[in-house]
């Protein structure tokens, strides 16, 4: 059984140069996608994924996030396998040189959790400033490093405040239909079939009689249903 799990958390071999310079020609060239590369290769999509991040040599720091994401991908990912493998050398160099979760880092993943509602693995897989793994995200929030309101992505049911306000839309319409059936038990609600409308009405002299369905409703949330 200790067999079976120690297979299970052998973590992948390093991409190499070669790796990456075949990545740069089926993104760049023949543009297959992560998780096509991903099977070519025989890694996971989000390896590739953090891969093509690492080797970008386009920025669109001007550009908004909404923006950014309704390009293509391929658009926005031009990879380079010199400057991949280079930034992978320079990491690597400073593994064992002290805890990598600087001030900045920190401040990145509290905005994309706590803001943004992003989920480690988003930020690990999409993130390019963040060079660290969900997992890694996740063992800093549980030892109290950063502050992540779990909450936030995993919601049940909606956000607190989403369960608040739709209790207070049902506790208004239970009101509704206790004071409508109370007006109907003293007869002050009386229903009256469309038959029994006056002639004048069907003339279409008189202003204000209007059909049901030219009749707009409340406003709720600065929209009209």
């Amino acid at each position: 059984m200790s067999d079976e799990t120690t297979q299970k958390r052998k973590r992948q071999p390093r991409l190499n140069e070669n790796q990456r310079h075949m990545i740069e020609y089926l993104w760049n060239i023949e543009k297959m996608t992560q998780a096509d590369i991903a099977r070519r290769l025989g890694y996971t999509p989000s390896s590739i994924l953090r891969e093509l991040h690492r080797g970008n040599t386009l920025d669109f720091s001007h550009l908004d996030r909404r923006t950014l994401l309704n390009m293509d991908i391929h658009a926005r990912i031009k990879y380079s396998a010199q400057r991949g493998h280079y930034i992978a050398l320079k990491k690597r160099s400073k593994m064992g040189t002290g805890l990598k979760l600087t001030p900045e880092l920190k401040e990145i993943i509290e905005t994309w959790v706590n803001v943004e509602h992003w989920t480690p693995e988003q930020i690990a897989g999409n993130v390019q400033d963040v060079d660290v793994s969900a997992s890694v995200i996740r063992l800093w929030s549980r030892q109290g490093l950063i502050n992540i309101r779990k909450q936030k992505y995993h919601r049940q049911n909606g956000t607190p405040k989403e369960r608040a306000v739709a209790q207070t839309k049902r506790d208004k319409e239970r009101e509704i239909a206790r004071l409508r059936e109370q007006l109907k038990n003293d007869g002050e609600l009386v229903r009256h079939s469309i038959f029994d409308r006056s002639q004048v009405v069907e003339s279409r002299k008189q202003f204000g009689h209007w059909e049901i369905d030219l009749v707009l409703p409340a406003k709720m949330n600065n929209q009209r249903y």
